[in-house]
């Protein structure tokens, strides 16, 4: 019987990976509406593997206008989608938190998450949780319920500005970062430390990127990037070239882990080797802040948000510029 459960597992795990396949090239021939459509069927099975989730995030992030939310007069200021991409969190300049449906654009909760700004969002793999971070030198790190909204749990340690927020790739744990200059790795069932860090300067992002058998951890401070594995070792670190003057404002790891990409205040946007740390791309400086990154599926393209409300899409390989979007 327990051979029946592993072989059934087993087949839908490839089937999984099988549409996820499919949704990429789907979405690589701009068919945007059957890439979400075998998207969404790919995770229709119970934990379904982090590769397909990772794809159907990106595909719904993705560039192009589903649906335009209003939040009367307040701005956005961090976004994130639940694993199955029905829901969008929001975290507000006023410390609100409020959780969309995608396909509806109704709002399905709201709640005053922070005295300040919420500056990053994330939620665990498995759905069940949201974790937010803020403004201000206390209870600037808050975890929530995903379903209801209900507060689960204040985490002290930060003595100033939470800057990013990221669940591990299997959602054992979830790491803090802030200009405080400490990072804190926590587990998301206990809510413990589980490690603790310090950078040089500032940290303004941080990501995660790998699978079931492994992965790495990306941390950015105002002007580097460090790689550690899994077990907190740092393996690389990555000093921009001369030609990025500006500070790190932006972070992302592609979804092979082999990659990792910045944009900086100044404009510019560089990819790095993780394993070597050399220099692989680096785009035309434009004249606005790169205020977010991010791999499209496969890693063949990249995408851009910039301050001057344009969101720029570039082939990595050949660095031309495929796609702009004026917001």
């Amino acid at each position: 019987e327990a051979q029946s459960v592993v072989l059934e597992r087993t087949v839908a795990e490839s089937q999984s990976l099988a549409l996820s396949a499919e949704e990429e090239n789907a979405f690589a021939d701009r068919d945007n509406d059957l890439a979400i459509a075998l998207a969404l069927e790919s995770v229709k099975i119970d934990n379904p593997p982090i590769r397909t989730q990772s794809t159907l995030n990106d595909i719904a992030l993705s560039a192009g206008t589903r649906r335009v939310i209003n939040t009367a007069g307040l701005t956005i200021e961090s976004i994130a989608y639940s694993p199955d991409a029905t829901r969008l969190a929001t975290g507000l300049n006023n410390g609100e938190i409020i959780i969309w449906n995608v396909a509806t654009g109704n709002e399905i909760v709201r709640w005053q998450a922070h005295n300040e700004v919420v500056t990053s969002l994330d939620y665990r793999p498995d759905g069940t949780q949201i974790v937010s971070g803020s403004g201000g030198t206390s209870e600037n790190l808050k975890v929530w319920d995903a379903e209801s909204g209900e507060w689960v749990t204040t985490l002290e340690h930060h003595t100033n500005r939470v800057t990013t927020v990221v669940y591990s790739p299997d959602g054992r744990f979830f790491i803090s970062g802030s200009i405080d200059r400490t990072y804190v790795a926590w587990w998301s069932d206990t809510f413990a430390q589980g490690y603790l860090g310090e950078r040089p300067s500032d940290i303004q992002e941080i990501d995660t990127a790998g699978n079931d058998e492994g992965w790495i951890v990306a941390i950015a401070d105002t002007n580097r990037i460090t790689i550690l594995n899994s077990t907190w070792q740092a393996l690389i670190e990555i000093v921009p070239e001369d030609d990025f003057t500006g500070t790190i404002t932006s972070l992302k790891l592609s979804q092979d882990s082999n990659s990792v990409m910045a944009g900086f205040s100044d404009g510019s946007i560089g990819i790095w080797d993780t394993t070597e740390g050399f220099l692989t791309q680096s785009f035309p400086a434009l004249e606005s802040r790169v205020n977010a990154v991010d791999f499209l599926p496969r890693d063949q393209k990249v995408v851009a948000g910039l301050e001057d409300g344009t969101l720029r899409i570039w082939d990595v390989i050949t660095r031309r510029q495929t796609d702009v979007f004026t917001l």
